[in-house]
């Protein structure tokens, strides 16, 4: 899933120079705070400072919008006390603050849908929070209209599927879906809870009590059989499924009082290699990534080089880190997962046979190589890395312009074995080649571009390295120098950046069965002369 890079060589000097600093504190948290009354209230975590976007008692998670403008929170109407609580919206800049619903009976667990026009909910009918209490409603963002879905009763953590086409919710009998329009629920897990969709919406994740021990699972869509991807002596919560990952919280006791040692955690999909994202300090409730998207690196020859948070609209800020000190020389510069965490590393190649891989740290700094050496073959015009058989760990893929190739399962440590496959039957001639993700199964396809005649081919590719018949193709503009894959959004589908070294810029949109769909922003404006972009992630999410 990450970007081809082909530029002319120069002479390689070792020079750096010291980024900005910009860490994992950067990261964008969503959460509930209890102030000195111990009255919990949504909090935004940004830049390592906490923004406390509305000074009333909440309970339940709150929600990020897509677009990560607004928050959504069940409030307490009036005194907490009364125990009537609303949706609420705030911006995520703590102003505007509005409320949605009357709160008559109650609103929990607010969940957006994935175009940010909607939120299913939990509406108390009863009064208690007990047996059958809750029923299924879909409420409109912008003027707080509200459809009831009455044929799920006793809702708790309802959440729109990845890309809207089914909710899923749990109840004391477990974890079941329904139209969003309503109809008849189907269980997909007796005795689940806290249910997240797959990006895919395929598959869904959900937490599972064993015993004293809490699972995290993955079912179909469908239902049917069960994987165990976690398992905790302690509580999980709040899961979240971005990209190959599903994000949780993690921690001891029980209640908002009795919550401690919380943990902001990640499971690939593939049930591989946990890792612990974020610790937070105190009691907290409800804590998520308020975005999900990659990273984006730009270098050129002379070793000028920037990263960049990226939009899910495509547009970038200031640079996360940047700096001209990078190495000069490199022929191409990939961001590649080598140990199945959901964090890449970097791998530098020089056509001389001179490569370098380092573990990229959050702020885009450099440390010293993780493995080096000058022993690689000589001569590769292309190389991408790519993610064969959705296990999270890339693979890579080496092409030269005669037609030779080489897929290769590469270790943790950037130690290339016997090649996966190798031949020299390939078309000849590719400027570009690039693995990305359009089905967001977590498994990679390859995009191949030829600059000279615009013609693009895109081809599913087997977990053995091996092509299928073309997915999609036709005919681009001739000019375009570089195209990466970036996940704009986080949902684990791929859009493309095309981009022409004087500056001029494209992304576009990529259907599951490759199809270019629309164009989400273009122009004329990003600096000239960039000779790598690669999409890169850098922390969570």
């Amino acid at each position: 899933m990450r970007a081809l890079t082909r530029f002319v060589v120069v002479v390689l000097l070792l020079v750096w120079a010291a980024p900005v600093a910009h860490g994992v504190e950067d990261e964008e948290f969503v959460y509930l705070l209890p102030d000195s009354a111990d009255r919990y209230r949504p909090v935004l975590q940004q830049d390592g400072r906490q923004r406390v976007l509305a000074n009333r008692a909440s309970i339940t998670p709150p929600a990020m919008s897509p677009d990560g403008s607004r928050v959504a929170f069940s409030g307490a109407v009036g005194d907490e006390s009364l125990g009537r609580f609303a949706l609420y919206v705030v911006k995520s800049n703590g102003s505007g603050l509005s409320r949605l619903t009357d709160g008559s009976h109650g609103e929990y667990d607010p969940s957006w849908s994935p175009d940010g026009t909607r939120i299913v909910a939990a509406q108390n009918q009863t009064g208690r929070l007990s047996g059958n209490c809750c029923r299924l409603v879909v409420v409109n963002a912008s003027n707080g209209n509200l459809s009831a879905l009455t044929s799920a009763v006793g809702v708790a953590r309802p959440e729109f599927s990845a890309k809207g086409s089914y909710l899923v919710y749990d109840n004391p009998a477990g974890v079941w879906r329904i139209p969003p329009s309503g109809g008849t629920p189907t269980m997909l897990a007796a005795g689940g809870f806290d249910a997240t969709t797959g990006p895919g919406e395929g598959a869904v994740a959900f937490v599972f009590r064993n015993g004293t021990r809490h699972e995290i699972r993955r079912v179909g869509a469908n239902g049917g059989s069960q994987t165990v991807l976690y398992e905790t002596s302690g509580q999980i919560e709040n899961l979240e499924w971005r990209g190959n990952r599903i994000y949780f919280t993690e921690s001891t006791g029980l209640g908002y009082d009795g919550r401690g040692n919380v943990t902001l955690r990640s499971v690939h999909q593939a049930g591989r290699r946990f890792k612990i994202e974020r610790a937070f300090s105190g009691r907290v409730v409800g804590a998520s990534l308020a975005y999900g998207n990659d990273e984006i690196f730009f270098y050129r020859d002379d070793g000028l080089f920037r990263y960049y948070q990226i939009g899910s609209n495509g547009e970038v800020g200031a640079p996360i880190s940047a700096g001209n000190g990078y190495t000069t020389g490199w022929s191409s510069i990939n961001a590649i997962d080598l140990d199945g965490d959901g964090y890449d590393e970097m791998f530098f190649y020089r056509r001389d046979g001179l490569f370098r891989y380092y573990n990229i740290r959050s702020n885009g700094s450099l440390p010293m190589p993780m493995s080096a050496g000058n022993g690689y073959t000589r001569g590769w015009d292309t190389i991408t890395a790519l993610d064969l058989d959705a296990d999270g760990q890339d693979e890579i893929f080496f092409y030269r312009d005669d037609g030779l190739f080489r897929f290769y399962h590469i270790s943790a440590a950037g130690v290339l074995p016997s090649p996966l496959l190798a031949g020299d039957t390939y078309s000849q001639n590719w400027d570009v080649v690039v693995g990305l993700d359009v089905e967001a199964d977590g498994q990679d396809e390859m995009l191949f571009y030829r600059q000279s005649d615009g013609v693009y081919r895109i081809y599913d590719v087997r977990n053995n390295g091996t092509l299928g018949p073309p997915i999609e193709g036709g005919k681009l503009t001739t000019d375009w120098s570089t195209i990466a894959a970036i996940d704009l959004d986080g949902d684990g589908q791929d859009e493309l950046l095309f981009y022409q070294s004087d500056g001029r810029f494209q992304y576009r949109d990529v259907g599951t069965n490759g199809a270019l769909g629309v164009v989400i922003l273009s122009g004329t404006g990003y600096t000239p002369g960039w000779s790598t972009i690669t999409s890169v992630n850098l922390g969570p999410g």
